[in-house]
């Protein structure tokens, strides 16, 4: 292997990739999806890019409590999102998810999300 091809191999190694760096936040849907694979993947710091910062500020010290919780349902199906009438400054909406229970049965709900700086994120208790 050239010394060239070698460190074009090391660069690509090297680098995260954009996926797993920046979720795609662009709709409320797509923000819960993201939300959901961040708690799959069990990366508290992936999760956080999902949540609305307010919320992460406020939860603090149960951050991982609050995040072990929510990562005991899965994602079933998304239902699609309507627009609610926002507590805050910032566009809400609603997205109706169908959620697997850590015993097997499915639950129906909605999670709200607001749009902060162009970006969906998850903004529920």
């Amino acid at each position: 292997m050239t010394k060239v091809s070698l460190i074009a191999v090391l660069l690509i190694l090297s680098t995260p990739a954009l996926a797993a760096d920046k979720p795609d936040l662009s709709t409320p849907e797509k923000a819960a999806r993201a939300f959901f694979d961040a708690l799959k993947s069990g990366d508290a710091e992936a999760v956080k890019r999902t949540v609305a910062p307010e919320r992460v500020t406020r939860l603090a010290a149960q951050f991982d409590d609050w995040r072990k919780i929510w990562a005991a349902y899965k994602l079933a199906s998304i239902d699609g999102a309507e627009e609610v009438k926002a507590s805050g400054p910032n566009p809400q909406s609603a997205v109706r998810v169908n959620l697997l229970r850590p015993n097997g049965s499915t639950m129906k709900g909605q999670i709200r999300f607001s749009k902060i700086a162009d970006e969906w994120r998850m903004d529920e208790n």
